[in-house]
């Protein structure tokens, strides 16, 4: 039978707030912070990508009235603006956004056949692809003044010039390209969605493929879905058929690829990704949820859920200052994860004249740390301390002292009941803690 331990817990957080978080109902642990930002009724964003003067522009669709593409804004203040493009109510949809090399916003229509630019008065014009069926996705900028596009149902990647020209490549037969990112090697990485193979365009137009690895378990049923260029100049893959994300360290010849398992809320596979906040990678997954994986593969932070009942998010972008932008429904976000905190697990265990405290560090990003020192009370008497500094996601036994006196005494016998009380920034939180 478990019973209550009386602890009085001051914990000195250093550098951040942490707050306890215990398996007791009604004490659950604290959410993620979301900045909203609504658009117009029937609107639903696929896309997101920084634009001039600091705004965060979108571009998707809009089903009610006369239904059509839409393309807009986001000011710093979170006020929003949004612009139909016309004659698209039979041709629906939005495959990718960038900023082109001239400084307005471009995207890419796959039911229409078309590639769009739009200036800061929300005017848009373009023209359609010389291909029929060629359905325009993934777009990105590159050197030289021009945009380079996806074509996933002809199999070619185009170079784009700011007037309009088209020069095709094509790909292997049967490549489906859709995502597509600048590599630090000045070539473009293009994702196919059907297959684990990523292919290689030269700015000279030249084109490979290199297919992943499959053949260990851990590559098993590979399936990429999108894809960007990380702080460390490597490329990064989330991959829908599970909890994972790729790296890919690029060459001419056979790239590196190692694939992690991450941390997520649901079973699934991860949808999005992208660069972010503390020169981390971000990821979103199936269950809705968005978290953080550390250019070395090894640390990860909490993912969490932006919206209620976790809806599925369609965009994910780094956004004006660094700052990590998602987008569900009628929705925009800013998403910041949830602040840190401590979990027990299990009872403190003696040993000598120290303690074992069992302690996971909860929230936060990837290379967080909850730091700060544990002391433990009973009544007026000062019974142990310690210090700590945990990675988040990380389980630590911390190792407290037990202090000369009647603490000491009182911490040996641990049988009296009561409660622990931990203070944040002055104030103080009542918490039970179950040990034993």
């Amino acid at each position: 039978m478990r019973r209550l331990i009386p602890l009085l817990a001051v914990l000195a957080a250093v550098g951040a707030a942490l707050v306890p978080a215990n398996a007791m109902a009604g004490h659950p642990p604290p959410p993620p912070h979301v900045d909203l930002s609504h658009l117009r009724q029937g609107t639903e964003v696929q896309a997101l990508a920084v634009g001039p003067e600091n705004y965060l522009w979108f571009a998707g669709i809009n089903r009610t009235g006369t239904p059509s593409n839409v393309v807009g804004r986001v000011s710093p203040g979170g006020a929003t603006e949004e612009h139909a493009i016309a004659a698209t109510a039979e041709t629906l949809g939005i495959g990718g956004l960038t900023r082109g090399p001239e400084g307005n916003m471009w995207f890419t229509e796959p039911a229409a056949n078309r590639i769009e630019r739009v200036g800061p008065s929300g005017q848009a014009e373009g023209f359609a692809v010389p291909t029929a069926g060629s359905l325009p996705t993934g777009i990105v900028s590159a050197p030289g003044g021009f945009l380079w596009v996806t074509m996933e149902g002809t199999g070619k990647v185009a170079k784009v010039d700011p007037i309009g020209h088209v020069v095709e490549s094509a790909l292997n037969d049967g490549a489906r390209p859709a995502a597509l990112a600048l590599g630090p090697d000045s070539a473009l990485w293009v994702m196919e969605t059907e297959s684990a193979t990523l292919g290689r365009v030269g700015l000279d137009g030249s084109t490979s493929s290199f297919p992943l690895p499959t053949d260990g378990a851990i590559f098993k049923g590979t399936l990429n879905s999108d894809i960007v260029t990380g702080p460390d100049g490597n490329l990064w893959l989330s991959q829908e058929d599970g909890p994972f994300v790729g790296e890919v360290i690029p060459t001419q010849t056979q790239p590196e690829y190692v694939r992690f398992e991450v941390p997520e809320e649901e079973d699934g596979g991860t949808t999005l990704i992208s660069k972010g906040p503390h020169g981390d990678l971000w990821y979103a997954t199936e269950g809705g949820a968005i978290g953080s994986i550390a250019p070395n593969g090894k640390e990860f932070g909490d993912p969490g859920c932006p919206l209620k009942d976790c809806a599925p998010l369609e965009a994910l972008a780094e956004g004006p200052e660094g700052e990590l932008w998602f987008a569900s429904g009628e929705s925009i976000g800013r998403y910041h994860p949830s602040p840190l905190f401590l979990v027990e697990h299990g009872p403190l265990k003696a040993v000598g004249s120290k303690l074992k405290v069992p302690l996971e560090c909860r929230g936060g990003a990837a290379r967080q740390r909850c730091k700060g020192t544990y002391e433990i009370f009973l009544g007026k008497y000062a019974a142990a301390r310690g210090h700590f500094a945990i990675p988040t996601m990380t389980h630590r036994k911390v190792t407290l002292h037990l202090v000369d006196g009647g603490g000491r005494r009182k911490a040996q016998k641990l049988g009296l009941r009561g409660h622990y009380v931990v203070h944040l920034g002055g104030k103080s939180v009542l918490l039970y803690g179950a040990h034993g």
